[in-house]
Order: C-alpha cells, then sequence, then structure tokens
C-alpha cells in the first residue's frame, strides 16, 4: 500500500486510536459467529486486504447534468490535483491505489514526470480511456455523426488515431488497458445502416487492437442507450461479448453497472461473459432510471452483492483466469466526490467480503436437491450479515481509518484545498458532463458554442489559441476570454509567451498569427502590435492615470481594465 500520505498521520491515529476498542470487540463478536458458521474470519479479512478497486481521475472532480453544475470550493482543477485527492482516498480506504485517466481531459506534457508523481502519492495508472464521443479544440473534423463508425473514412481515421495515442500514452503511465466506450448510434430510423455501422466498428477497433502492447486488453463498454437514442453500435453485452470474439484473445468486455435496461439481470450477464472468458471488468456505480452514475451500492446495494456472488464463483472454477478490472465511474453531482468515493469503496468491498463468507457447500448441496427457499436463505444469510468489523480491522491494519469518511471530515483537507486551490466556479455556464466540461452558450460576437475544460493546463490554453488563429486569423480578447478558462492574468501571461516564441503578435484588441494579414479592421479595430501601441495617445493615458490617482486619494476605489493604458497610469497611482 505504502506509506506515503497526504493527509497527517497523527490525523489517522488519532481518529483511529478513540475507535479501536469497540472495531476489536466488534470483530470478536463477529469472528464467534463466523466460526459457528465454520469461516475463519481473518481469512476473510485478508482476501479483504488483498482487494482493490480503482478510482476514476474524473471522479475526483464535481459532476453535473445536462441542465447545470454546483462547483465547490476546494475542487481539483486538472489532473495533477485529482492525483492529491485520489491519493487522500487512498490514504483514508487504503483500497483504492490506482487511478483511471481520461483523455484529453488529462492530457499533460510529460507523462513520465506524471507517473513518477503518481508513485509518490502512492499511486499507479489502470486503463486508460479514450474520448470520440466529444469534439476537442481545434479538431478538424467533428464526431457528430459518429466516431468508430462514422461515414466519412477521415473521421474514423482521426478516431482511431486518438485511441492509438491513448495506448501509447498508457504505456508511459504504467498502464496496461484501454477502455473504449463510444456514443455512436443513432436518433432516426433509417439514419444509419444498423449492419453496416457495425462493420465499421470492427474495422476501426481491429486497427486499434493492432497496436496493443503484448501484456495490454482492450475493454469494450457497452451502453443500451444516450447519447443516441434510437440505436447504440454497442448497446448491451450481445454486441459486446460478438467484438470481442471477432477482435481476439485480448479483448474483453466491461461492465458498467447502470449501461443496462431497467431491471436486467446484471448478475446473470457476469456469469455468462466469465463462462466464455470475455469478463474484462467493471464500471461499479447505481441507477434507478438509467445511467444515472449514482454512488455504488446507493440504491441496489443487494444486486451489487449479487454481482459479486457470481465473481466469487467464477474465480473458484478458474482461478487461473480470473483477472477482471475493478473501477469506480460515478459523476458526483452533489456531494464531495472524496466522501462519494469512499462511500462507493466501502459499498464494494463489502459486497465482496460478503460474497465471500457465503456457505459455498451448503449452497451448492440446495441446488442439488433443488432446496429453492435454502438456497435462497443461505445467500440472504451473507447478505445480512455486517461485515463492518472486518472491513475497518483491515483498513487500520492497512494504514487506514476506522471511519473513513469521518476521518476525512476532521482532517480539513477540502477546506484547505479550497484556500489554495481558488478555481472560482465559471458565471453563466452549465456543466456538460461528469468530467468538469463546461458548455458555453452563445456568448455573442459571434463566439460559437465549444466545449472546454476548467482551468486549462498551458499546453491545453495553448492549442485552444493557436487553433482559432490558424481559423479565424484576428482572435479578440473578448473572445479569448471566453474560449480560455483561465484568470485574465494567466491569459495575458500566456500571450507574452506565445508572442516571445514567434507564435502570434498581441494587436489591440486581440491577437493575430506573426507576420499574418492584419484582420482586426473586420472587427473595427486597428491592428497594432502592442509594444508600438504603447506610446499611442500618450497624453490621453497619463491624463487618465492623473484622475485615477486624485479619485484614489479621496478615498475612491477604481478597478484598471487596460492594455498598454495601464503602463501610463500606474506611475501617477504610484504618488
Amino acid at each position: 500500500m505504502g506509506g506515503y500520505g497526504l493527509l497527517a498521520r497523527e490525523t489517522i491515529e488519532t481518529h483511529n486510536g478513540r475507535l479501536l476498542d469497540t472495531v476489536e470487540e466488534d470483530y470478536e463478536a463477529l469472528g464467534n459467529t463466523l466460526s459457528r458458521r465454520g469461516i475463519d474470519i481473518d481469512a476473510i479479512k485478508a482476501r479483504v486486504k488483498d482487494f482493490s478497486v480503482a478510482v476514476p481521475s474524473w471522479g475526483a472532480g464535481i459532476g453535473g447534468t445536462r441542465f447545470a453544475r454546483f462547483p465547490m470550493p476546494g475542487e481539483p482543477t486538472n489532473i495533477h490535483e485529482k492525483l492529491e485527492d485520489c491519493a487522500v482516498v487512498n490514504q483514508l480506504c487504503r483500497m483504492t491505489p490506482r487511478v483511471s485517466p481520461h483523455f484529453p481531459w488529462d492530457f499533460v506534457a510529460d507523462y513520465d514526470g506524471l507517473r513518477d508523481e503518481a508513485e509518490d502519492m502512492g499511486l499507479g495508472f489502470d486503463a486508460v480511456n479514450s474520448n470520440t464521443f466529444q469534439d476537442q479544440p481545434g479538431q478538424k473534423l467533428s464526431y457528430r455523426y459518429g466516431s468508430l463508425t462514422a461515414t466519412d473514412k477521415a473521421v474514423r481515421d482521426l478516431a482511431v488515431a486518438h485511441n492509438i495515442e491513448c495506448i501509447k500514452i498508457g504505456e508511459k503511465l504504467g498502464s496496461r488497458a484501454i477502455t473504449v466506450w463510444i456514443g455512436d448510434g443513432t436518433n432516426f430510423p433509417g439514419q444509419q445502416s444498423l449492419r453496416l455501422s457495425l462493420d465499421r466498428y470492427l474495422d476501426s477497433m481491429r486497427a486499434i487492437y493492432a497496436e496493443l502492447p503484448a501484456d495490454w486488453r482492450m475493454l469494450i463498454e457497452h451502453k443500451l442507450y444516450e447519447p443516441a437514442f434510437y440505436s447504440t453500435v454497442i448497446s448491451d453485452w450481445g454486441s459486446s461479448i460478438l467484438a470481442a470474439q471477432q477482435l481476439g484473445e485480448k479483448a474483453q468486455c466491461l461492465v458498467d453497472l447502470g449501461h443496462h435496461a431497467p431491471n436486467v439481470n446484471i448478475e446473470q450477464i457476469v456469469a455468462r461473459l466469465a463462462r466464455f472468458g470475455k469478463l474484462g471488468g467493471f464500471h461499479f456505480n447505481d441507477s434507478k432510471y438509467g445511467d444515472d452514475d449514482l454512488d455504488t451500492g446507493s440504491i441496489n446495494p443487494h444486486q451489487l452483492f449479487l454481482v459479486f456472488n457470481e465473481l466469487a464463483e467464477a474465480e473458484r472454477a478458474d482461478p487461473d483466469a480470473f483477472d477482471p478490472s475493478y473501477m469506480i465511474d460515478q459523476s458526483h453531482n452533489i456531494t464531495d466526490p472524496i466522501e462519494s468515493m469512499l462511500s462507493s469503496a466501502e459499498a464494494i468491498v463489502g459486497a465482496f467480503a460478503r460474497a465471500e463468507i457465503v456457505d459455498r457447500a451448503a449452497l451448492e448441496e440446495c441446488r442439488q436437491k433443488n432446496d429453492v427457499m435454502a438456497a435462497f436463505r443461505t445467500l440472504r444469510l451473507a447478505y445480512s450479515t455486517d461485515v463492518s468489523p472486518i472491513l475497518a480491522l483491515a483498513r487500520i491494519e492497512a494504514g487506514g481509518a476506522v471511519d473513513p469518511i469521518f476521518a476525512y471530515r476532521e482532517s480539513g483537507w477540502r477546506l484547505r484545498k479550497a484556500q489554495e486551490r481558488k478555481a472560482p466556479p465559471i458565471p453563466g455556464r452549465a456543466s456538460y458532463n461528469s468530467a468538469g466540461f463546461n458548455l458555453d452558450k452563445d456568448w455573442g460576437d459571434g463566439v460559437s458554442p465549444v466545449l472546454m475544460r476548467v482551468n486549462m493546463h498551458a499546453t491545453e490554453r495553448d492549442r485552444v489559441i493557436l487553433s482559432l488563429l490558424e481559423e479565424q486569423g484576428f482572435v479578440s480578447f473578448r473572445e479569448l476570454s471566453h474560449r480560455v478558462t483561465a484568470s485574465p492574468a494567466t491569459l495575458r501571461r500566456d500571450l507574452e509567451r506565445l508572442q516571445t516564441d514567434g507564435k502570434l503578435v498581441r494587436v489591440r484588441g486581440g491577437v493575430q498569427p506573426m507576420g499574418g494579414v492584419d484582420h482586426t479592421s473586420a472587427h473595427h479595430l486597428q491592428g497594432v502590435p502592442f509594444h508600438e501601441n504603447i506610446n499611442r495617445n500618450r497624453a490621453a493615458k497619463e491624463a487618465i492615470g492623473k484622475a485615477a490617482a486624485e479619485l484614489c486619494k479621496r478615498g475612491e476605489a477604481i478597478i484598471i481594465d487596460g492594455g498598454s493604458t495601464t503602463l501610463h497610469m500606474c506611475p501617477h497611482l504610484e504618488q
């Protein structure tokens, strides 16, 4: 598990010290109960300590719906801060040592450095996730009508190239799998050929599969509907397993608990996939109506137990081949994401532990005798057993907390991050999805809607700025402030750096390519390079500065929002 911790060790030790006696008493009592059933509680605890589940990088942030998003003070704004929060989750529960990244949401310039950073926090990387369900800033072709299944081969090639890029990044991070989920489908009958779209999918996936390293696997994720509402190309486990069988041994099926029709028997699907060697892994969450991405175990904990019951049987049937990937995949809209991931991790390992205490011999005997009620009661006995003392003591022995959520609240982590991260909400922008992306509405001045991420990395900001310049020739500061989600000071520094690098020139009202055609007249602006504009209208600027200085002397508050004008105002304000 590693000894690294972002939270003070004393915080956890003090927390545990108050509760340790109670945990040990409860553990002893449960041990006596299980002993009467012929179960060794210490053996179950050892299994619990070996269990782990990955957390998603995007799960560390506040999600949202297509209607709104409610930002939270202290939420992470980049992959580095997401890793910090994921490390806190693992430090408290000691069962989430891996993070599943998502690209391009988690693009960075130095992946070797990111891997070292994660390892310093006691973390590794799980399966990488590709994204072809939305267009990226500067993308020349659109996934509007499909990605891996698009009728336009150039679009399919773009989607394939992105997935291969994710594999290359994953190799640097130490990942050993790629999860491929696409939103491709149709909203109207006749929109596409239901047969040929699957053929195109298989052709695209073969190209990606060919680039898999020898020790990697491809996890194919199915989803019944959304964003497509008439048909989805990989809509169910049948489509998924057919594709996996066509692609090869390294292709397996990933089961997201929320990606099925209501009341589908998911545990039976798990049993079928495991039986034919195509169960690749899980995205754990919960749902009431559809793909709700609610906290795991919050709605239907019994189903979660039944899934793990099938997993327990699959492992016993073929232990050498049993190696499913476990990951939490949720959207935390109104709760602290750290608390939700801690709650979900406990629900998952709790279901695992309950499945471990099922009396398998008794269950099989009931089945052979067709004693239906006795078989049901055997499962129900395990499900109704409170295994929390096992989980708590396992966490303590691994260096975690008795009550992870309570210990987290005592630590004051979120309050400290709210002071340090300083990521204010963006007025007027509604959330689009669980990754913390925002959908700009029409901001006027010809600014079209575009998906952007809150507080981008410098490399992402540069990509957006230069792409806009290539497309438009001139970009106003107003448009940049809407397209690039960064503070005005950060944006100004970016532009100065890009100008120094010879990639653009700042002109009055905006920026244009270095040595390019002056496009500013179309915006009713005079394109003058910033360094030349400093001395234009010098007398007027100095007069403004003097007037501002007089107001300050009278105790008035002023707001300065100027470019070259500000440079002439400051000397008078300092007098």
